[in-house]
C-alpha cells in the first residue's frame, strides 16, 4: 500500500500536516527514522523531516497497520 492511499476512518492522511513547519518548507526535507507504533491504539506511523535548521514531525493515525 502506498501512503497517498492510508486512510483513518475513511479520511485521507496523506499528504501529512505537519505538527512544527518552518513558513515555506512545503514538501522538502530529509525524511528521518519512521516509525510503526503499533503498540498503540489505534497504530500510528512518526514521520520526522528536516529541513534546512529546522525539522518537523507528523503523526500518521493508521486503521490497519
Amino acid at each position: 500500500m502506498q501512503l497517498r492511499d492510508l486512510t483513518w476512518k475513511t479520511i485521507s492522511v496523506w499528504p501529512p500536516e505537519w505538527l512544527i513547519s518552518e513558513a515555506g518548507a512545503g514538501e522538502e526535507g530529509v525524511l528521518g527514522e519512521v516509525q510503526l507504533r503499533d503498540d498503540l491504539t489505534p497504530a500510528l506511523i512518526t514521520l520526522p523531516v528536516k529541513h534546512l535548521n529546522g525539522s518537523r514531525k507528523d503523526i500518521i493515525v493508521l486503521d490497519d497497520p
